[in-house]
């Protein structure tokens, strides 16, 4: 029999923090209670997100 051992959600890890500093005006946001499908259990903060970055394109908000 084999054991098939499934991955833990860690805590955000300095590479992930990495990518969104790579990224002129990149953020890394951690959504609560949610899983890997962020569109489906959270669409709120979804929306918000696409809201936000579209308030900044049209210079609406400052960036991040």
């Amino acid at each position: 029999m084999s054991v098939v051992r499934l991955a833990v959600p860690e805590p955000p890890s300095a590479a992930q923090a990495g990518l969104a500093a790579a990224a002129p005006q990149g953020r890394h946001v951690v959504v609560e209670r949610t899983g890997h499908n962020i569109p489906r259990n959270r669409p709120d903060a979804v929306a918000d997100a696409i809201l936000e970055i579209v308030a900044r394109a049209r210079g609406l908000a400052p960036p991040p």
